[in-house]
């Protein structure tokens, strides 16, 4: 297996709630076919959080995703890792990982505070690169922070959750839409992004948005061969 991004760095987490255990088989397989095994002390599941109410949040899934990435930064902070990759265990690597090793001495040097190699940015041509962003980014499946950023980053979630839904400043919201708009009132926050996404999102039952009406019929073992063969396509055809 030859060398990829995710032999950079210090920590990499994955979020997954304890009962979805069909995440797990499946982030794992993912995981060892991108040569980076979980169950070490470097790579391995964090338990998700479900909270019993929304409080306040879009829905009960999304203040669940936005509690499970404060802990899994906390966490970090605590640990004293130097930087930390997080992932969700809907992650499904694409096939610009297998070249991505070159976007790995960037990590070590440290110069970024955010990183984005995962993304639903258009791919820019050229080879495999960081290019430096201010835009928000919709998705939150495939990042890094800097242990130099942790106590900005989890200090701005912690005032969100003490704020009302709305509050101008930011409070309850998803996970991505935080970081996002903490970036933009905080432009010194070093962001970069993969020139072409590494990973994407692995076709599956929601735990943000919950299940689909056909997930709730005698329909949902056909839904999830559909959600398969997707995924399948995907990986295959290089998207």
């Amino acid at each position: 297996m030859l060398p990829t991004l995710l032999d950079h760095f210090d920590a990499i987490r994955v979020i997954s709630l304890p009962e979805r255990k069909d995440r797990r088989r499946q982030v794992a397989d993912e995981l060892e076919r991108a040569g980076c095994a979980l169950g070490t002390e470097r790579a391995h599941i964090v338990d998700g959080i479900r909270p019993p109410d929304a409080g306040g949040f879009p829905s009960v899934g999304a203040r669940g995703c936005f509690l499970s990435h404060l802990a899994v930064l906390r966490l970090a902070r605590a640990e004293g890792t130097r930087h930390v990759l997080v992932l969700e265990d809907d992650i499904m690597f694409t096939p610009a990982l297998a070249r991505s090793a070159p976007l790995g001495a960037a990590v070590g040097a440290g110069e970024w505070d955010f990183l984005y190699p995962g993304h639903a940015e258009p791919a820019i041509e050229g080879p495999l690169r960081w290019v430096p962003t201010s835009t928000p980014l919709v998705c939150a499946h495939c990042y890094a922070v800097h242990s130099r950023a942790y106590d900005r980053v989890i200090g701005y979630l912690e005032a969100c959750l003490s704020r009302p839904y709305g509050h101008p400043d930011g409070g309850p919201m998803h996970v991505d839409g935080a970081f996002s708009t903490l970036r933009t009132r905080e432009r010194d926050l070093v962001t970069w992004r993969a020139s072409t996404s590494i990973a994407g999102q692995r076709a599956s039952r929601s735990d943000i948005e919950g299940p689909t009406r056909a997930d709730r019929t005698p329909l949902a073992p056909l839904v999830d061969a559909a959600r398969n063969l997707k995924n399948w396509w995907r990986r295959h055809a290089g998207a």
